[in-house]
C-alpha cells in the first residue's frame, strides 16, 4: 500500500460539543487532516457513548475535501463551493440508540476518512 512505502498519513481531530446553549443539540466535527494522505476509504460507523436520551434525528451538515487549509475547507463547505459539500449538505443519517448502554450508533455516514465533516445530533 502507498502509505506503507512513502510514509504518508492522516491525523484526525474529532470534537463533540454543544451547538446552542439550551437546545441540547450537539455536533461531532472531524477536522485536522495532516500528513498529505488522501484516500477513498470512508467512515464505517460513529459510536457516541455516554448519552442519556435518544436523538430525534442525526444530520450530516457539511463535508470538505482533504485538499486546502482547514479554514478554506470550512468556508467552502458553508458556501457550497465544494461539489461534495453541496451534495452531502443536510443529509439525514440512519442511527440507533441503545438506552441501556447510553450509546448512539450512526452507520454508514458515507464520509471520507481524510475529509472534514460535521454531524449534528438533534435531541
Amino acid at each position: 500500500m502507498a502509505h506503507e512505502v512513502d510514509g504518508t498519513f492522516a491525523l484526525r481531530h474529532l470534537e463533540w460539543s454543544a451547538i446552542e446553549t439550551g437546545s441540547g443539540n450537539r455536533q461531532l466535527v472531524c477536522s485536522g487532516a495532516t500528513g498529505g494522505y488522501t484516500t477513498l476509504n470512508t467512515v464505517e460507523r460513529l459510536i457516541i457513548t455516554g448519552q442519556t436520551k435518544a436523538p430525534k434525528r442525526v444530520v450530516l451538515h457539511s463535508v470538505s475535501t482533504s485538499e486546502g487549509s482547514e479554514k478554506e475547507q470550512v468556508v467552502a463547505a458553508v458556501t457550497g463551493e465544494v461539489a461534495a459539500a453541496e451534495a452531502a449538505a443536510n443529509k439525514e443519517l440512519h442511527f440507533s440508540f441503545d438506552e441501556a448502554e447510553g450509546v448512539i450508533t450512526i452507520k454508514k455516514p458515507d464520509v471520507k476518512i481524510a475529509d472534514g465533516w460535521k454531524v449534528v445530533v438533534e435531541f
